[in-house]
């Protein structure tokens, strides 16, 4: 599946694609690389763009319909970007989404939302107004993650009380919480 990232933000925002883009597609290459280090025999497939400087991540800027209060809610704020974000990228089964998203949210210690099947589509979603003192690639790495299926219902060390996540080491990419250091 191919990874194409996204730049998002509300609609009474202000658009920062350009000072986030080194940011976005450093997280891009931190994610590759790490992902290497873990399998060598499988790479991510993102979406990329030849600069004079090498490849870089292909961004999509989007401006969101809804305002930043309207998605400041994370009961709302998912759904409505995945819609939007699906929308403008014309999102196939082939392809997932990792969206950036540049606006206030309700709950900092919400880092981010993933979701998505093994064989199908899928988002992984990075609030950039979250967890600030957490690297992005971390949270799209988790997040990608969950975009390609995993944790599947009934898999070993799952979480009790978080779907998704196991509970057996702090040192695993999909824990459910950030650790420092690990």
């Amino acid at each position: 599946r191919s990874i194409h990232v996204v730049y998002a933000y509300p609609s009474d925002g202000s658009e920062r694609s350009a000072q986030l883009a080194t940011q976005l597609s450093a997280d891009v290459d931190a994610i590759d690389a790490w992902w290497l280090a873990q399998d060598a025999a499988r790479e991510p497939r993102f979406d990329r763009v030849a600069f004079s400087c090498g490849l870089q991540a292909d961004i999509l800027s989007l401006r969101l319909s809804e305002t930043a209060t309207t998605l400041q809610s994370s009961a709302l704020r998912g759904d409505r970007i995945e819609a939007q974000a699906s929308a403008a990228t014309g999102r196939s089964p082939y392809e997932k989404l990792l969206v950036y998203y540049d606006g206030p949210v309700d709950d900092a210690d919400l880092c981010g939302e993933g979701a998505g099947t093994p064989g199908g589509d899928g988002i992984a979603m990075v609030y950039l107004g979250a967890c600030t003192d957490i690297p992005t690639a971390i949270i799209a790495a988790h997040e990608l993650i969950h975009a390609f299926g995993a944790l599947p219902d009934g898999a070993p060390h799952a979480c009790p009380d978080t779907r998704g996540h196991p509970c057996d080491s702090e040192a695993d990419v999909l824990y459910p919480f950030a650790v420092p250091g690990t």
